[in-house]
Protein backbone atom coordinates (compact mmCIF):
# COMPACT_ATOMS: atom_id res chain seq x y z
CA UNK A 1 0.00 0.00 0.00
CA UNK A 2 2.64 2.28 0.60
CA UNK A 3 3.85 2.06 -3.03
CA UNK A 4 0.54 3.97 -3.73
CA UNK A 5 1.32 7.17 -6.45
CA UNK A 6 -0.13 9.39 -3.33
CA UNK A 7 2.26 7.59 -1.19
CA UNK A 8 5.28 8.36 -3.16
CA UNK A 9 4.62 11.85 -4.33
CA UNK A 10 1.84 13.32 -1.89
CA UNK A 11 3.12 16.95 -2.80
CA UNK A 12 2.21 16.34 -6.14
CA UNK A 13 -1.84 15.01 -4.92
CA UNK A 14 -2.24 17.78 -2.66
CA UNK A 15 -1.27 20.34 -5.78
CA UNK A 16 -3.50 18.63 -8.19
CA UNK A 17 -6.16 18.32 -5.80
CA UNK A 18 -5.31 22.41 -5.05
CA UNK A 19 -5.82 22.54 -8.72
CA UNK A 20 -9.17 20.99 -9.33
CA UNK A 21 -10.10 22.52 -5.94
CA UNK A 22 -9.62 26.25 -7.83
CA UNK A 23 -11.58 24.70 -10.88
CA UNK A 24 -14.46 23.62 -9.37
CA UNK A 25 -14.74 26.56 -7.10
CA UNK A 26 -13.89 29.34 -10.66
CA UNK A 27 -17.04 26.93 -11.86
CA UNK A 28 -19.21 27.08 -9.02
CA UNK A 29 -18.67 30.82 -8.63
CA UNK A 30 -19.47 30.94 -12.92
CA UNK A 31 -22.22 29.51 -12.45
CA UNK A 32 -23.77 31.48 -9.20
CA UNK A 33 -23.32 34.05 -11.26
CA UNK A 34 -25.18 33.18 -14.44
CA UNK A 35 -27.67 31.73 -12.09
CA UNK A 36 -28.30 35.07 -10.41
CA UNK A 37 -28.23 37.04 -13.32
CA UNK A 38 -30.90 34.66 -14.74
CA UNK A 39 -32.92 35.64 -11.74
CA UNK A 40 -32.37 39.57 -12.49
CA UNK A 41 -33.81 39.26 -15.71
CA UNK A 42 -36.38 37.02 -15.04
CA UNK A 43 -37.02 39.62 -12.18
CA UNK A 44 -37.16 42.70 -14.83
CA UNK A 45 -39.38 40.68 -17.27
CA UNK A 46 -42.00 39.71 -14.58
CA UNK A 47 -41.89 43.43 -13.16
CA UNK A 48 -42.25 44.78 -17.11
CA UNK A 49 -45.03 42.34 -16.90
CA UNK A 50 -46.13 43.00 -13.73
CA UNK A 51 -47.03 46.94 -14.86
CA UNK A 52 -48.12 46.19 -18.29
CA UNK A 53 -51.09 44.20 -16.80
CA UNK A 54 -51.68 46.31 -13.61
CA UNK A 55 -54.95 47.22 -13.41
CA UNK A 56 -53.66 51.55 -13.22
CA UNK A 57 -52.33 50.35 -16.92
CA UNK A 58 -55.45 49.11 -18.33
CA UNK A 59 -57.41 51.69 -16.83
CA UNK A 60 -55.16 54.29 -18.66
CA UNK A 61 -55.71 52.25 -21.71
CA UNK A 62 -58.96 52.41 -21.61
CA UNK A 63 -59.47 55.68 -20.59
CA UNK A 64 -57.36 56.85 -23.85
CA UNK A 65 -59.25 54.58 -26.16
CA UNK A 66 -62.71 56.19 -24.39
CA UNK A 67 -61.08 59.56 -25.36
CA UNK A 68 -60.28 58.51 -28.51
CA UNK A 69 -64.05 56.89 -29.66
CA UNK A 70 -65.22 60.62 -27.99
CA UNK A 71 -63.25 62.43 -30.32
CA UNK A 72 -63.92 60.44 -33.58
CA UNK A 73 -67.91 60.45 -32.11
CA UNK A 74 -67.89 64.47 -31.59
CA UNK A 75 -66.20 64.73 -35.54
CA UNK A 76 -68.50 62.43 -36.98
CA UNK A 77 -71.53 64.04 -35.64
CA UNK A 78 -70.22 68.04 -36.74
CA UNK A 79 -70.10 66.12 -40.58
CA UNK A 80 -73.42 64.74 -39.79
CA UNK A 81 -74.61 67.96 -38.95
CA UNK A 82 -73.36 70.08 -41.14
CA UNK A 83 -74.62 67.91 -43.96
CA UNK A 84 -78.17 67.65 -42.37
CA UNK A 85 -77.91 71.82 -42.44
CA UNK A 86 -77.04 71.72 -45.68
CA UNK A 87 -79.49 69.69 -47.05
CA UNK A 88 -82.17 71.27 -44.96
CA UNK A 89 -80.70 75.19 -46.20
CA UNK A 90 -81.00 73.58 -50.03
CA UNK A 91 -84.56 72.51 -49.12
CA UNK A 92 -85.43 76.18 -47.41
CA UNK A 93 -84.25 77.67 -50.24
CA UNK A 94 -86.41 75.04 -53.00
CA UNK A 95 -89.29 75.88 -50.68
CA UNK A 96 -88.82 79.66 -51.17
CA UNK A 97 -88.28 79.80 -54.70
CA UNK A 98 -91.72 77.50 -55.05
CA UNK A 99 -93.68 80.12 -52.42
CA UNK A 100 -96.98 81.06 -54.27
CA UNK A 101 -95.48 84.41 -52.28
CA UNK A 102 -92.48 84.76 -54.37
CA UNK A 103 -94.12 84.03 -57.31
CA UNK A 104 -96.77 86.69 -57.04
CA UNK A 105 -93.38 89.42 -55.99
CA UNK A 106 -91.77 88.01 -59.30
CA UNK A 107 -94.83 90.29 -60.80
CA UNK A 108 -97.73 86.94 -61.02
CA UNK A 109 -101.07 87.65 -59.82
CA UNK A 110 -103.69 85.87 -58.59
CA UNK A 111 -107.70 86.57 -60.56
CA UNK A 112 -110.71 86.50 -58.35
CA UNK A 113 -114.26 86.58 -60.61
CA UNK A 114 -117.16 88.55 -59.16
CA UNK A 115 -118.54 86.08 -56.39
CA UNK A 116 -114.91 85.98 -54.76
CA UNK A 117 -113.82 82.28 -57.08
CA UNK A 118 -110.23 82.12 -58.15
CA UNK A 119 -109.82 82.38 -62.00
CA UNK A 120 -108.05 79.26 -63.52
CA UNK A 121 -106.83 79.01 -66.90
CA UNK A 122 -107.46 75.53 -68.09
CA UNK A 123 -105.75 74.94 -71.41
CA UNK A 124 -106.67 71.69 -73.96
Amino acid sequence: MQSAYAFKYPEQLLLRKEQELDHLSERLVKQLKRNVDDYQEKTVMTTRLLKKHHPAAKINQCRDGAKGLTERLERAILVYHKGKKARFERSALQLNALSPLKIMARGYNLAYNQSGRLLINKRG
